[in-house]
This record gives C-alpha cells, structure tokens and sequence, in this order.
C-alpha cells in the first residue's frame, strides 16, 4: 500500500471536465475539487499513496498539466511536483523537512552547481506550467494558431 500522505494539486478545469480527466480524478480522489482560482481547479486527498505517482503519471500520459505538493508521509519527506503534459514530464522535487529547496555547499561556501540548476529547472518548469494553467480556451486557440503548441 505504501506511505500515505496529504496530496493537493491544481489542475486545469477543461482537463478535469474531460472525459479522460473525469476517470483519471474518479480513480485518485475521494471527493469533489476543494477550490478554484480562474481556470484552475483544486483537488485534496488527505490519505494518498506517498507520491501521488499514478495520478501524476495517468494526468501526464494524457497530456495534461498540473502543480501541487504534498506533505511528508511516514518515511518520506514533503515534496513538490507539476506535469507538463510532455514525454518524461512529470517533475517531482524532494523539498526537506523544512518545505524547501535544498542546495549543498562545499567546505569554502560555494553552492553546488547541480543543485542550483535542478532547484532552478524545476522553478521554471512549474512556473510556465501554472501560466498556462490560467489561460483560457481562447487564449489556447490563439497559441495553436501562432504555432505555440
């Protein structure tokens, strides 16, 4: 069954009315969206399977997008993630038990340059994920038509 922890992810609400979105949502949460915020529509799970990763992995396959977090199980810590709806576009990162990024530093305080372009990748990647989250329909036609997506 695995480590159970509180999962909340923002999706877009065209994909959660979709016929595939429905299924997928159907198959991950218990209960109805907890919140909206303009084409956004949020969805909480207080029990589930550390990770998330079926409901990540199914929405992503869809070519969907989404972003949330969720809080440290019993052997994992928090951690937040986003899908871009691309091939390998589920992106999750580990964030500590303070709920932050984590860099290491070498003996002389120079941050590890990995680190910084994984922490900087991902800030990225969820932040053009939650823009496009916010269009609209419209908004969408007029980025197919310029070629965009």
């Amino acid at each position: 069954m695995g480590d159970r922890c509180y999962f909340s992810v923002w999706v877009r609400k065209v994909d959660a009315e979709s016929e595939v979105g429905k299924a997928i949502i159907e198959n991950s949460f218990c209960g109805p969206p907890s919140g909206t915020e303009g084409a956004a529509i949020e969805y909480e799970e207080n029990q589930m399977n550390w990770g998330g990763q079926d409901f990540l992995e199914s929405w992503n396959d869809a070519g969907f997008l989404c972003e949330g977090f969720q809080e440290g199980g019993y052997d994992y810590g928090p951690s937040s993630f986003c899908t871009t709806g691309e091939l390998n576009g589920v992106f999750d990162y580990n964030t500590g038990k303070s709920g932050g990024f984590v860099i290491d530093f070498d003996d002389d305080g120079n941050p590890d340059q990995s680190d910084v372009s994984v922490v900087r990748d991902f800030i990225l990647t969820c932040k053009r994920v939650r823009t496009e989250m916010q269009k609209g329909p419209l908004e969408h036609l007029a980025d197919c038509a310029d070629g965009e997506e």
